[in-house]
Parts: structure tokens; sequence; C-alpha cells
């Protein structure tokens, strides 16, 4: 398997700071612009980190992690994606270093064993995130940080195809392709699916909710309607009616309808003169309270028409809200008084509980002046302004708008849908003029929802596991003829020249069949190549040997006769300090050495009496190639002299320069001698001519005169040399005493 520089340092240069930074850019945009399934978000951000990892290294690969990722912080509002996410690259590249495993099995591996712990240590033991939630969020980056991690390798391995300056296994590129596939597929069938599920429960939701807020409204006019018509009749009969008569009326109207909590009668001046029930909870008669300074009797008296109180505190009985039904008693066109029916406002809430489609619907009755008087949310106060805390009311349409709270510090986005409201708000108009406001949670629907797609992305993850395990099968299986191959044709010369049986592989794959028929005609070319070789190599050896048995046959002979050679033979390199290289032993016997090791420790200058001849010698011989019959006079070891005569010559290197000279030097010392004497007698022998009266002249066998003394040429009168005899002498008495 081939490993790529995220194991190695890569050689730095001009480029590497610029596009390190051009990475870190590139992580922050992929993490800013995200894909969501259900507001799960899928970040591309560590693409670039792996890149740097495989382009720097461990070190920078790690850093550009921790910076990429500290994005995540403002995106996800926690610091736990950090965390898995920087650890991962730090494992991946150990992993890759120590463990020789690519970048997908090795990012596979940190997810299975070390990153779905760590999260689940982080969002769910440190951070109190739900366990669903938190299953969801690290199966969600488990897929995602592999998905990032096998763009990222295939990205590497276009830049390795195109810079050609990497090397990575086929066998990896068919595992990446293969499992790349196999997820986009799954992963663009799931980002569809989640899209339509989660437009079908928004749809869903908001129906839903403007259904129930239609159908609450309706109902609650019509409730409040249907309350004003017995309040209504009750002060027609008390225009006519006695108070006591209106007693019995006024207990039989609110035995009838439950939605009554109390009804009562007064006069013009505010006071109580009919009452059901006769005594309040505490047990205090209900007649002959006064009632004149409630803020309703003035503008009762005003318009003498039936109305709805204001929400107000109770003054009897129990604190609590209560809105009263009331309508007018006229006589004459003027007031004398009224009939007030006080609502049960619990009747309110059952119609509601039973005509909302989903039991988890959060309802609020505001009154005029938007303060709560029913409500089933816990954290509303009854009598108090409507108050949601610090968020953002979103508009959707035109009946419904979503509530996004302000999540606190350390909680996940992926919680902020589930922890938002869709609402719908409605006006109850004409008598009541009340404000119905509908929340439907969010969460209900999106535990539904993430517990549904939860099981698909456990699905997914496994489903991706498998696809990487079949994927790595799969393409040994493919490659593993090609690695035989390779392996059979590794040093194939060597394994064919050596005559072992070669066992080629089969392949149903054509292309890998042909590679493996191309390499076998190309051993059986090779063998017969290395057959008609061997011939050739087993005649050339005989022939060497042939040539070597002459070659050391001359050599002995050569050495026979340098040792016996009456001349010295040497060797000596150019220069005043020059060397002997090699010495016969004429040439030690000459010069008085015991041997060739003795000359070798001398310089040819010592032989010399001035080292300037021994100067002028050699560089007349590098000027003028050999030198023959130069004579030198040189000296033994013991200091006398000897006359030699000496030929030489200059072997030059490759180079062109003079490597060594090879030289002959004859010993001419009694040559010298006898040249001398002869000289010296030749001498003494012309003197004696010269001073002979006697003329005497001496002719060469062909009749040349050859010498001719003084007294003949005096003579004859003239120098008679190398004419001829008769000729010379014609003329004289005298004749030649052999002619």
């Amino acid at each position: 398997m081939t490993i790529t520089p995220s194991a190695n340092d890569t050689s730095t240069s001009r480029y590497d700071i610029p596009l390190f930074l051009a990475l870190i850019v590139a992580g922050f945009a992929g993490n800013y612009f995200p894909f969501s399934i259900l507001n799960a978000h899928f970040i591309f951000g560590s693409i670039f980190a792996m890149l740097a990892l495989q382009l720097f290294g461990f070190g920078w690969g790690v850093v550009a992690a921790a910076i990429i990722s500290g994005y995540t912080y403002l995106a996800w509002n926690h610091p736990w994606a950090i965390v898995t996410m920087t650890a991962e690259v730090a494992v991946v590249g150990l992993l890759i270093r120590t463990r020789k495993v690519h970048l997908v099995i090795a990012d596979t591996l940190y997810w299975l064993l070390i990153g779905i712990p760590l999260g689940y240590l982080c969002f769910h033991v440190i951070a109190n995130f739900p366990v669903s939630n938190t299953m969801f969020l690290m199966t969600k980056q488990a897929i995602n940080g592999i998905a990032n991690a096998l763009v990222a390798r295939l990205i590497f391995t276009g830049y390795s195809f195109r810079s050609k300056a990497l090397l990575i296994s086929f066998r990896e590129n068919m595992s990446n392709l293969l499992v790349f596939f196999v997820l986009c597929t799954a992963l663009a069938m799931l980002t569809v699916n989640s899209k339509t599920d989660f437009t079908e429960t928004d749809h869903q939701i908001r129906t839903s909710l403007n259904r129930d807020s239609r159908d609450v409204t309706d109902c609650l006019e019509n409730w409040v309607k249907e309350r004003s018509l017995p309040i209504a009749n009750l002060a027609r009969m008390a225009e006519t009616l006695s108070p006591a008569q209106m007693q019995l009326r006024l207990e039989q109207a609110k035995a009838s309808d439950i939605s009554f909590l109390r009804i009562a009668l007064i006069d013009k001046e505010g006071t109580s003169v009919a009452y059901s029930p006769l005594a309040d909870e505490l047990g205090r008669n209900n007649i002959g309270k006064n009632f004149a300074d409630r803020p309703y009797i003035p503008a009762l008296k005003q318009t003498l028409k039936p109305m709805l109180s204001q929400v107000i505190v109770s003054r009897f009985g129990r604190p609590d809200p209560i809105a009263i039904m009331l309508a007018p008693v006229v006589s004459r066109g003027g007031y004398e008084g009224a009939v007030g029916g006080i609502l049960n406002f619990d009747r309110i809430q059952s119609v509601m509980k039973t005509t909302f489609t989903n039991q988890d619907t959060l309802y609020t009755l505001l009154d005029k002046n938007d303060n709560v008087f029913i409500t089933n949310r816990k954290d509303q106060q009854v009598m108090a302004p409507f108050l949601r805390g610090k968020g953002t009311l979103k508009r959707l349409d035109e009946g419904t708008s979503q509530w996004i709270p302000t999540l606190p510090p350390n909680t996940s986005t992926i919680e902020l849908w589930g922890k938002s409201f869709y609402v719908a708000e409605s006006t109850i108009g004409n008598l009541a003029k009340w404000t119905l406001i509908l929340e439907q949670p969010v969460e209900p629907f999106q535990k539904k929802l993430y517990g549904h797609y939860t099981g698909r992305f456990y699905m997914l993850f496994i489903f991706l596991l498998v696809s990487l395990a079949l994927a790595e099968f799969l393409s040994r299986l493919i490659v593993k003829t090609t690695e035989q191959l390779s392996q059979i044709t590794h040093d194939l010369p060597a394994k064919v020249a050596s005559d072992s049986a070669i066992v080629w592989p089969e392949s149903t794959i054509v292309e890998t069949n042909q590679l493996i028929g191309n390499f076998r005609e190309m051993a059986d070319s090779l063998k017969a190549k290395f057959i008609e070789n061997r011939q050739i190599n087993e005649s050339l050896e005989q022939k060497v040997k042939e040539r070597t048995e002459e070659l050391r046959e001359s050599e002995e002979q050569y050495k026979t006769i340098m040792d016996n050679l009456p001349v010295a033979v040497y060797q000596n390199t150019p220069g005043p300090d020059g060397q002997f290289l090699k010495a016969n032993p004429a040439f030690c016997k000459m010069f008085g050495f015991k041997n060739e090791e003795e000359v070798k420790k001398v310089t040819p200058s010592e032989l010399y009496q001035n080292p300037e001849e021994r100067k002028r010698y050699s560089d007349s011989l590098i000027e003028k190639g050999v030198i023959r019959n130069s004579e030198w006079t040189l000296l033994r070891r013991d200091g006398t002299p000897i006359h030699t005569s000496i030929t030489s010559r200059v072997v030059r290197g490759k180079d062109g320069e003079v490597s060594h000279f090879d030289s002959i030097m004859l010993d001419i010392t009694e040559q010298k001698f006898a040249e001398d004497a002869l000289r010296n007698s030749e001498e003494k022998y012309r003197t004696m001519m010269e001073t002979m009266k006697e003329p005497v002249y001496i002719c060469s066998p062909d009749y040349q005169i050859e010498y001719i003394n003084s007294a003949m040429i005096r003579r004859i009168g003239r120098d008679a040399t190398g004419e001829n005899c008769f000729k010379a002498l014609h003329g004289l008495e005298e004749k030649c005493s052999w002619c």
C-alpha cells in the first residue's frame, strides 16, 4: 500500500504558506455554507483540514483542524465539535504514520473507536444533551467526517495525478470511488427524503394549528354569544318581575347552564337584590353586596346594551380572574339595574382541550389589556402581561409565526428547531375582545422525526461501514491478480534466466488478462534471448578461457623474459617527485638494489647527479613522446657513475594526461670506455701518419682514396680523399704496391 505524505513531511517551497492559509479560508467557507438534514448541519471544513494533513504533514494538519473547527463554536454554540474534529485529524495522522493505513480507513476507525464515544462523553455526559439528540448528532458527525475524509482523499488523488509527484495505489483509488458513489447516492436520497419529511411536518403543524385556532376561536365566540342570550332574557324578565320572583329565575338559569358560576340581579344603585347562589365560597350572603364601583356599570348605563366586562379579579370568594356577561334592565327607556352572569372559565379550558388536534398544544387567552387570564403554560402568571423571554418571532404565513428562542451558551443549534414554537393568534371579537394565542411546540414533532431519522442515520452509518468493507474486499479481489503479476514480474529477467518455473495468474478481467498475456510473451521472448545469449556466452567464455590461458602463458613468458632480460626495464611516473612503479632484476642489479621494493622507495631524480637533468629528460619525453638513444650519466647506490642509453615511451590515461613512462635502459659504460680508447688510438695513428715524410694514402676495395697524409697531398698538390686512386695518382712514376 502506498502511503501519502500525510505520514511524511514534504519539502517546503515559497507557496506553502499561501496554500496553507488558502486551505484555512476554504475550511471556514466549508463550515459557513453547510447543507442541512432536519436542521442538522453537514459541514465541509474538515475536507481542507485533511488536505492540510496530507500536504503539510501531521503538525500543520492538526493546527489547521483546530483553527477550522473553531468556527463551529460560533455556528453551533458549543465547543465540543472542536474537540472531536481536531482529535479526528490528530488520530488519523497518527494512524497513517504508525499503522500504515490509508486515510479513509483511518478516519472510519477513529469514529468507531474514539469519535463517537468521545462525542457521547462531551455532548451527553458533560453538556447534558438528551441521549436521542446526542446519538443523532454523533452518528451525523461520523457520517459527515468519513464523507469529508473521502472527498479530501479524492481531491488529493486528483492533485497527485496532475502533479505526478506521488504514487497512490490502484486498490485504494478503486475502494474510495466505490464508497464515494454509494455514499453520495445514499446522502442524496436521505437529503431529499428529509426535506420532504420536514416540509410535510412543517405543513402538518401549520395546518393543524390554523385549524385549531379557527375552531377554538369560533367555538369561543359562539360560547360567549350563547351565554349572552339567557342573561338578556333574565334582564327582560326583571323589567316586570319582583326580586323575589327573579331569585327563582336566576336559580333556574344557573342550574340549567354550568357555564355560569354565579348570576346576580342588581338595582340601579348597584346593590344585589337577587343572587344565585345565595352564599359565596366562604358562606357569606351574596344579597345586599354593592357593585356600584365596578367599571362596567357606567358603560352599561350609557349603552343600555348587553356586554361582556373586561377580565377582573374577583373581590368576593377566591381572587380568581372573572368575566361577567351583563344585560341592562331597562324600564321606560331608563336604566333600572342589570343582570350579570359570572362566566365559568373552567368551561372554556374544557372546550379548548377537547378541540385541539394535538394534546401538547399550548393555549393562552389574553384580555383586551393583553393580560393572561387563561393558559396552560406554566411559565405565565395569571393577570400579568404575556411574556415569552428572549427570542425572535418569525412570520411564516398569514396566520402562522414561529417563535425561535435565544439559546443559552453551550447549547447545540440542533436543538433550536425543537425549542421553537409555531404560533397562531386570533381575536375573539364583538362582546369579548379577547386574544387567543395557540402555540405548538416543535419538540414532540422533532423527537418523532429525529427518532425516525436517527434510525435512518444508524442504517446509513452501518451501510457506510458495510460499503467500506465491501469496497475494500472487492478492490483487493480485483487487484489481487495485478498484485500477483507485480510480484511475479519483479526481477523477471533473473527468474527467466534461472529457468525457474513461473506460474502465471489467471483473470476474468479482459485488460488484466491481456496484460498477463503480454508479460508471458515477454518472458518467452526473454527466455529465447537468454538461451541464445547463454550459447554466445558459453562460446565467449571458452574463447576468453583460451585467451586467458594464452595471456597467462604470455605473461609468464613476459615475466621470464623480463626477469632474464640483460637490459634494465622499468616504469616511473613523471615529474621531479615521480616514483618508480616497476623495475626488473637487471635494473636492480645495474644500480645495486636488492629487489624491486627497494627501487620503489627512491625517486628517479635521486639517480641523477643533477636533478635538473631529470626534469629536462621528463619534459623532453613528454614533448617528443619517445626518445631513442638518449644517453645520461646516472649514479649507482654506491655513488659510482654509470653511462646509460634510455629509450622511453609516454603512456597517457583516458583524460589525456601522462600516466607513466615505460623505459628500457642499457649500460653503455664499457662502450663509452672502448670508444674513448679507440678515439685515443686513432688520434695517435693520425698523428704518426701526419708526421711521416713519406707520402701515404689508403684506398678502399673499390679503389677510392680513404686517407691521404700531408706528405702525399704536398706531392700531388691536392687532397684527393674520395677520388679514384688511379685517376688521382695518374702520371706518377710510383705505382701502388698492389697494382
